[in-house]
């Protein structure tokens, strides 16, 4: 990976004295043809042209012995480079790499509004968010113990890199202005996808919510290509379930947890026959 054509992590490797890290990528190739190289921002001959060697490799090797033979590839490219770096530290500044590649994949753009992930340093706002008690009314959730306490959250969420999604910080291109949040989340022991939002009170009833709401479930469906998102509220929250329907979900059924009626919906991906 390098500056030019992974442009999410230029700065990365310019803060370490790097041009680029060899990087694996799994690809199909048939007659000396590559047919599938998906996630990777170049064309079929600039993979080609970037390749610094090639295995062939059986499905079963794709995790331990691919991470294997990449591992063992960075040694000795260090060595040949003259690098200052350990396999682990060169490992590390990989993974970083990875993880704002994974972050900038999640950024979303509207008419109004630009949607970004969560960075430690949003814990103010995320406080002062969940500091209005009709804000948190309908969701469940609790104020964090402090400003630190929201930064040590969002600095340990891992959502984007994990699992390409993640709840999204809204700004108001116009003003620049910090909306609130929304986005999807995985729920991985109930293996499903949920559509959440929360903004400040000032900005509720201009539209936001469904706006970027929209977005979000735009991305999930065209770009992860996910069958299924649902989305839940508070019997007692009607806007909430507005925008369900403004999104054109559908309702599955109320439910009660912790006491509570809440109401589930769905929208699932249309497959063009």
């Amino acid at each position: 990976m390098d500056g030019r054509t992974t442009i999410a992590v230029e700065s990365i490797l310019k803060k370490h004295g790097l041009t680029y890290i060899p990087e694996a990528h799994n690809y199909l190739k048939v007659n000396g043809d590559i047919l599938d190289f998906t996630g990777l921002p170049m064309s079929k001959n600039e993979l080609a042209d970037k390749l610094l060697t090639e295995i062939e490799i059986t499905p079963d090797q794709i995790t331990e012995y691919k991470v294997g033979y990449h591992r063992d590839y960075l040694a000795r490219w260090l060595v040949d480079e003259g690098l200052p770096y350990s396999l682990d530290e060169i490992w590390q500044i990989r993974e970083e790499c990875i993880k704002e590649i994974a972050r900038k994949q999640c950024e979303l753009t509207t008419d109004r509004l630009t949607m970004r992930p969560f960075r430690a340093e949003d814990g103010a706002m995320m406080y002062a968010l969940n500091d209005d008690p009709e804000v948190l009314q309908y969701t469940g959730d609790v104020q964090f113990a402090d400003v630190a306490a929201a930064s040590a959250f969002l600095r340990d969420y891992d959502q984007y890199e994990k699992y390409s999604v993640g709840r999204l910080v809204v700004i108001l291109k116009e003003t620049g202005e910090t909306l609130g949040w929304c986005g999807l989340k995985y729920h991985p022991a109930a293996d499903e996808y949920d559509i959440g939002y929360r903004l400040f009170k000032r900005h509720w009833g201009k539209g936001y919510a469904t706006e970027s709401a929209k977005a979000a479930m735009k991305y999930g469906f065209e770009t992860l290509k996910l069958d299924r998102i649902i989305g839940r509220a508070r019997v007692e929250n009607p806007a909430s379930i507005n925008v369900f329907n403004k999104l054109g979900m559908r309702f599955v059924e109320p439910y009660t947890e912790d006491g509570m009626n809440w109401v589930l919906y769905e929208m699932v991906r249309e497959i063009q026959i």
